[in-house]
């Protein structure tokens, strides 16, 4: 995972704000000329949504690829909705309106395929289960929804074989602009409704 800021001089040991995480994101473009309304209204963007990374205190980083290259932008983001209604079914139950609290990005290689990353929050007290537990039930259900062993990354990238690890809340900042990245490139990296902020069933 890299980065082009000092993000321990923007989070530090006192609450980060949005301003500083659009100052911070300032300092990744090299330019002489003012943003385009488009850039500007993309970083504005990326910025709230790394805010709201921040916020939340997430504990889980992780990343789901597929055994076989996925190039249909739709279809994956079909397969994250399953992933993520079939892990809240199962910690809380078919009938209840909890949801894990979970963010997630779609993010697109050179070749064109997708894989996604999502921080995920730790459940609540009414589902406590160690970090062994949640890793194991969230390989089994993108297993269950995309037939793909997570232990196996197609992507060939070192740093996405390991696709669950537990997230430092320092280094919250650095997580919410890695797996925003791509939202300079592309209007639909975030998906409202592959996002869960409040733990209940929208709708």
């Amino acid at each position: 995972m890299t980065t082009h800021h000092n993000t321990q001089s923007v989070q530090g040991n006192s609450p980060i704000q949005l301003d500083d995480i659009r100052a911070a994101l300032m300092g990744e473009f090299h330019f002489n000329t003012s943003l385009t309304d488009q850039e500007q209204s993309r970083a504005n963007l990326r910025a709230q949504y790394i805010y709201d990374i921040t916020q939340m205190g997430f504990d889980w980083f992780v990343t789901l690829t597929f055994r076989y290259k996925k190039t249909d932008h739709d279809e994956v983001a079909g397969l994250a909705r399953e992933f993520f209604g079939l892990l809240s079914r199962d910690l809380y139950g078919k009938r209840s309106k909890k949801r894990v609290i979970h963010y997630a990005a779609i993010e697109k290689h050179k070749d064109g395929s997708y894989h996604i990353h999502a921080v995920i929050k730790q459940p609540g007290p009414d589902s406590p289960l160690n970090q062994s537990e949640v890793r194991t039930l969230i390989k089994g259900k993108w297993h269950e929804v995309a037939s793909t062993n997570l232990d196996m990354s197609s992507s060939g990238n070192d740093s996405e074989r390991d696709w669950f690890r537990p997230i430092n809340p320092a280094e919250l900042f650095e997580v919410g602009q890695y797996i925003t990245k791509d939202c300079y490139r592309y209007d639909d990296t975030i998906i409202y409704d592959l996002c869960c902020l409040t733990g209940r069933k929208v709708g």
